[in-house]
Order: structure tokens, then sequence, then C-alpha cells
């Protein structure tokens, strides 16, 4: 895992500064299945404890997973042999998706313990809930260790000459009269995140590159358009080098690179999209991405150089 190369306020000078509903590309062309809307997912053993369902690990069955709108209940359904749900036939909507309980198990996935799906024009899936029993927590709290970055003396004069030659960031005037009646020895910006902290894990992919940046773009939208919205991290896994090998984006990056992704793309994904949400965590260098997201309802506009 890398750090940033550049210093996180250089990505505030690339954020789009208007939005608007994205025009259809290749991300975004119509598909036969247009018209099969539906929601999947699978609810299973969460064995490690990691909130990812991994190839190793094992479906529930019988758990009630319910499907919501405008917190009304529309269905339920139980999960299969194999842990397997589906939701088929669906209108387009705003959806949310709940499971359990499950005896005697805790459930560990998704962190806040549903999730909302704007389902536009594509079928959701990857939608999966974990649980885990008390009597596994012990194995399931085992550490995994990383490995740590030891940049060499000339990487590390490199990395503070670009800081120093970054823009700075725009900077809110009220916070700028805070800073100077009393000077603080630091400032959280999470107020301006939709934040949880379960869900912004990277799990073993290299990808906090990917989520350093994200979170920053989160932060100037909140500060340009006086809303708060999360963004996509799996649209750039999904679609960074292709989504694959040794140049994916789970393999390590910088942020001019996630900056050069979107200067091309031009447009940013919600969260909320059908299949947009974190679905890389078990997914190390070189193996694939969850999925190519080809969602719509993305945001869209010029891009501030």
């Amino acid at each position: 895992m890398m750090p940033g190369k550049l210093s996180l306020l250089i990505i505030l000078q690339i954020l789009i500064i208007s939005f608007s509903s994205a025009s259809p590309s290749d991300d975004l062309s119509p598909s036969a299945d247009d018209a099969l809307l539906s929601l999947e997912g699978t609810a299973y053993l969460d064995g490690d404890g990691d909130r990812f369902f991994s190839a190793n690990e094992t479906g529930l069955a019988n758990v009630t997973v319910r499907l919501m709108q405008g917190g009304l209940l529309q269905a339920s359904a139980l999960t299969d042999q194999s842990g397997h749900y589906l939701f088929p036939n669906l209108s387009p909507g705003v959806y949310s998706l709940e499971a359990g309980p499950v005896a005697e198990s805790s459930q560990t996935a998704p962190g806040r313990g549903y999730y909302e799906v704007n389902l536009t024009d594509r079928p959701g899936s990857g939608l999966d809930f974990g649980f885990l029993p008390p009597s596994r927590l012990p194995a399931a709290q085992t550490l995994v260790a990383h490995p740590l970055m030891r940049p060499a003396p000339e990487e590390v004069a490199l990395w503070a000459s670009q800081y120093s030659a970054s823009p700075k960031a725009v900077i809110a005037p009220e916070t700028i009269d805070m800073m100077a009646a009393a000077p603080p020895s630091s400032i959280s910006l999470l107020d301006r995140l939709k934040y949880n902290a379960s869900e912004r894990d990277q799990g073993v992919c290299g990808n906090c590159w990917a989520w350093a940046g994200t979170g920053v773009m989160e932060i100037d939208y909140a500060r340009q358009m006086k809303q708060s919205d999360r963004f996509s991290v799996q649209f750039l896994d999904s679609n960074y080098n292709g989504g694959c090998g040794s140049n994916a984006a789970c393999c390590g990056g910088w942020l001019d690179n996630l900056a050069g992704f979107y200067r091309v793309k031009k447009m940013i994904v919600p969260w909320s999209n059908a299949n947009a949400h974190y679905q890389d965590g078990s997914r190390s260098c070189g193996g694939c991405r969850a999925q190519v997201e080809r969602c719509r309802g993305a945001l869209g506009g010029p891009l501030q150089r």
C-alpha cells in the first residue's frame, strides 16, 4: 500500500466544480438487462470477521432478507442452501436491504447494518450480509500484518518538494476566521463526510491512495455544493487500468493517478448506485476487480485543472 505521492491539497484543484447528469459513455452503455432490475447477494459465515465475503467462506441458508422502500416492507426472502437471495422484477427506485437476525450470531457486514441502493437501469449484486457467532471471535480477531513503506531519503525529499509546490486548497472564510481567532492543533473534516468507519476499510487491497483521494473529493463536493454525498471507490477499482493484473488499483498508486483517472472519466459515481458499493476488500494485487461498474445516475461536469 502506497501513500499518496502528492499532497492531498493538489487533488482539491482538480475536483468537479459543477455537476449535471452524466452523458452516456462506454461505462454507461445500454444493456439488454436494463429492463430486468433485481437485487441479490449472499448471507455468509464471516469466519475471519473482516466484513468481506471471501471464496473460502460458506453461505448461510434460511436467513431472512427484507426489501424496504420508504421505510415500508416491500418483500422478504429466505436464502437458499448456498446462502443466496434474489429480489427480481423490481421497478427503478431507492431500496434498502436488511437481513437477519441469525441465532447466536452478530452481523458483521455491511458495516452500517443495511444497504441502500439507487436502482435505475442495472441489476444490483454482491449485496452480501456477514454473520459471526461468538464462538468464532478469537479466530476472527487475529491481527493481519501489513508491510510498511520505507522510502529512501531521495523519495522523501521528492515528496516534500512536490507538497511544497502543490496549489493550496480552498479554505472556507469561516474556517480561516476560526483558525485566526484560536489556532487549533488540528481540524477534523469528518462532519463533511457521510462517514461510517467500519465501511471505510480497504481490506487487503492496496488502494489506500484511492480511498484518500476519494475522501478529499467528497469533502470538497460538500464545500462547493453545500450537501454531502458518498462516492464509489469501487468505480475506480473496477475501471482503473482494466481492473486486473499488476497495474490494478489494489497494487498501489498515487494521488496523481486518481486525478488522471477522473480527468478522463469526467464523472463520479455515488456509492448508493447499483454495484457501486465497495467489494474488493478481499482482493489483493494481481486479482481482478469485483465487476466493472456501469451504473448510471453518475455526477459529471467540467474539471478544475
